[in-house]
């Protein structure tokens, strides 16, 4: 399983009725991801750089490079992990706020 596999199904479990314990382990489990989605875009940012590194060795011009470089799998693959690592610090966010909630239902003070 990728990590956008695990990604979507950590999303796909969380509900609007999760309890406060369901609603944090599914925060500890994207929040873990967000480490192996930063090194994934590492990854993919170097293979975008040699692929760019490979087109300017033609010899065109730089923003000609930089488009047919834009073109590219690996530029796609980084871009997705881009939008990816968004996806979940937006879901994290939105857990976190759901967590406070409940907390607060429960007289519960969470930081």
């Amino acid at each position: 399983m990728n990590i956008r596999e695990m990604v979507n199904d950590i999303i796909n479990q969380i509900t609007p009725d999760m309890h406060y314990v369901e609603a944090t382990d599914k925060l500890v489990q994207l929040s873990r991801l967000t480490g192996n989605i930063g090194e994934a875009i590492i990854e993919r940012e170097r293979e975008y750089i040699r692929k760019h590194i490979e087109i300017m060795a033609d010899k065109m011009p730089v923003n000609k490079a930089k488009l047919l470089s834009q073109d590219t799998d690996e530029y796609v693959a980084l871009q997705e992990a881009k939008v990816l690592r968004e996806s979940v610090i937006e879901t994290v966010r939105a857990l976190k706020y759901r967590c406070r909630a409940l907390a607060e239902e429960r007289s519960i003070t969470v930081d």
